[in-house]
């Protein structure tokens, strides 16, 4: 057995893996929209990281906000956006604006 046979044996294509999530929707730049489930915009992305995603979002028309959206409900992207799998209100009952690396 060669050692790339080897390899493919002992960990299987990430493709036919059903554990491995698909980060496809990492492509889009920072600056794009991020929308929730239900159509309404969040912000715009800051950046993209392997764990999660920054955001700036409006709290209201004098102030921004940073929001620190975990990757895993994350959808995917479409037309330049960022989808969220989750409503605006399911949104805002997250604590989502404290750095990952803070938290306790």
């Amino acid at each position: 057995m060669s050692t790339s046979d080897a390899r493919s044996a002992a960990s299987p294509d990430p493709i036919d893996d059903p554990n491995v999530k698909e980060q496809g929707w990492m492509l889009v730049d920072p600056g794009s929209s991020v929308v929730t489930a239900d159509g309404d915009e969040v912000g715009t992305i800051r950046e993209l990281t392997p764990h999660y995603v920054q955001v700036r979002a409006k709290r209201n028309v004098l102030s921004d906000v940073e929001m620190y959206i975990p990757n895993d409900i994350v959808e995917g992207s479409q037309d330049g956006q960022l989808r969220l799998m989750v409503t605006k209100a399911a949104l805002e009952e997250m604590d989502l604006t404290t750095p990952p690396a803070l938290k306790q």
